[in-house]
């Protein structure tokens, strides 16, 4: 399955749900992680079965404590093998499994758990978090100083803590998750505690914290089925009332990609008051089936439209239909702005351009009116 150099995307979609690795989400099939089919195992079991020691360590890494793996190939679609490690052996999905072989009545939270229920970013240089029931599981695994990559970290469950959990995982259906808005709860505290840093660009008028805060809540909104109302509730007495009524009003349940967060909290103050952006705006041309496209970002009212060009754009044939929209949303008087990384970092040609779409935008708009 991690090889699919002969399937179409859909089709690869469509096998993983059918077996139980792509989650339902609110968003679409890309942005949620795809678990991998390939399992960790316990050496002892590789031993027993007549595997030569050898053998296990030319063609196996150690994930956990006395626990292998196979090395997923290098062409293997990020929705399998998740994000960059940072150190640690594999992606957080096969460090969980590996965690659950030696303690499979613990139960995952966390990055770990997020990472499980579609969770495509950040979690794969997190530490794999076991609860506990508080009796001292796992207190014995403790090992030295240079193998901390492979263990846990264990905590045991708060009291006033719901201990609603869910099995994820079609290739060790006993292992045990909290709920996508617990564990986001759990997640946002690591990030207000700065216990896990992914990078973020500076934003006027944002901290770093709350930045990554909104980046993730807009992720867990695309690749899990949660609520904004759910993690409202679960973050009660875990993050600070202030901070989080200023993150959900920041968030927006339509970007697809943490790059999107980003740039719609960068210009979020470029339209004049009374307008406001919408994210995953529809826009359809011709008679019949006709063509369409769909906006990133927009202010409907104004016509003006905001495209993210990520990696993916880099094609000649994408460019060529890039290009085909740009044309006929103009040709239908809508302003076009296509943002890629460098005009991404370059900020003051960045406002310039759009402060520029909003003039004749809003000149448009009162010839109109």
């Amino acid at each position: 399955m991690e090889n699919t150099a002969g399937d179409s995307r859909w089709d690869w979609w469509r096998r993983a749900e059918r077996e139980g690795r792509l989650h339902p989400g609110n968003g679409p099939e890309y942005t949620r992680r795809i678990l991998p089919s390939r399992p960790p195992f316990l050496r002892k079991a590789a031993i027993a079965a007549g595997r030569t020691r050898h053998a296990l360590e030319r063609k196996f890494i150690t994930v956990a404590r006395g626990v292998l793996f196979r090395p997923l190939p290098e062409d293997t679609p990020q929705q399998v093998r998740g994000d960059e490690t940072g150190g640690f052996p594999a992606d957080i999905v096969t460090r969980a499994r590996a965690q659950y072989l030696r303690h499979p009545d613990l139960v995952i939270d966390g990055w770990g758990a997020l990472a499980f229920l579609g969770l495509l970013y950040w979690a794969d240089s997190a530490p794999v978090v076991l609860l506990t029931d508080g009796s001292g599981a796992g207190s014995t695994d403790c090992g030295t100083a240079g193998d901390r990559s492979l263990k846990p970290v264990y905590r045991p469950w708060r009291k006033d803590r719901p201990r609603t959990t869910c099995t994820p995982d079609p290739v060790f259906p006993g292992l045990r998750c909290v709920t996508a808005p617990s564990a986001t709860a759990e997640v946002l505290q690591s990030i207000i505690r700065r216990k896990h840093r992914p990078p973020v660009p500076d934003i006027p008028g944002l901290s770093d914290i709350e930045v990554r805060c909104v980046q993730l809540v807009d992720a867990v909104l695309q690749c899990t089925t949660a609520t904004l109302a759910e993690i409202r509730d679960a973050c009660r007495g875990v993050v600070g009332r202030r901070l989080l009524r200023r993150v959900l009003a920041l968030v927006d349940d339509g970007a697809q990609t943490p790059r999107e967060t980003l740039l719609r909290l960068i210009i979020r103050d470029a339209l004049p008051a009374g307008f406001r952006w919408t994210s995953q705006v529809p826009v359809s041309w011709g008679s019949g089936r006709g063509m369409s496209t769909v906006l990133d970002l927009a202010c409907e009212e104004l016509k003006i439209a905001v495209y993210y060009d990520g990696a993916d754009h880099h094609g000649s044939e994408r460019k060529d239909r890039d290009i085909d929209q740009i044309q006929e949303l103009r040709d239908r008087g809508w302003e076009v702005l296509r943002v890629d990384a460098e005009l991404f970092r370059n900020r003051v040609k960045l406002h310039r351009l759009l402060d520029n779409m909003v003039v004749r935008a809003l000149a448009r708009h009162g010839e109109a009116a």
